[in-house]
């Protein structure tokens, strides 16, 4: 018993190592979706999907194996997911007739997006549940970051153009004083 558990501790270091090194080289937002829901569909063993947040709603961004449309009864727990930052869905209190289980992308700051994996396939207080409650909060805190580094990117992009218009109003101003001052001090000569 002692050596299964340490050999299903080594497994699960193993794929939370392995999990944090492909979402730390995910390059942007959609990658790291797409990287969490295939981790989380390995390790539960069941289809995976990732709602992510835009425009204050969420939107199905990506699934693993493949993205399949959700019913009304599971977007309605998706968004409830969402909204309070709670479970939702299949074996919990709050709309449990759905077949897939919702948990909120709670980052550090904010909250991110929405995970759901297909009913019936973690049990309740499971090692694999924790592991993919696990790799759900990496996930969330890897989504953070790239939105973070996207609104960095966006910032610098800014500030750039801002600079270059700057300098291209201080170039034209430089370029129009002195005829303005010519035209002024003939104007004073002739009147």
């Amino acid at each position: 018993d002692q050596a299964r558990r340490t050999a299903v501790r080594a497994s699960v270091i193993s794929t939370l190592l392995a999990s944090s090194r492909r979402l730390s080289g995910a390059a942007g937002r959609d990658e790291t979706a797409r990287a969490l829901a295939e981790q989380i569909s390995a390790a539960a063993g069941a289809k995976t999907i990732v709602l992510l947040g835009r425009g204050g709603d969420i939107v199905p961004a990506v699934g693993a194996p493949d993205l399949e449309p959700l019913g009304a009864a599971a977007m309605a727990a998706a968004r409830w997911a969402w909204e309070k930052g709670e479970a939702a869905g299949f074996g919990t209190g709050t709309l449990p007739q759905t077949s897939w289980t919702f948990w909120a992308l709670q980052g550090v700051r904010a909250r991110t997006g929405v995970v759901g994996v297909e009913a019936d396939a973690l049990r309740p207080g499971s090692d694999e549940e924790r592991l993919v409650l696990a790799l759900i909060e990496q996930g969330a805190v890897a989504l953070e970051r790239a939105d973070l580094a996207s609104a960095a990117v966006e910032a610098e992009t800014l500030r750039r153009s801002d600079r270059f218009r700057s300098a291209l109003l201080n170039s034209i101003s430089h370029d129009l004083r002195t005829p303005l001052a010519t035209v002024l001090g003939s104007t004073t000569t002739l009147i």
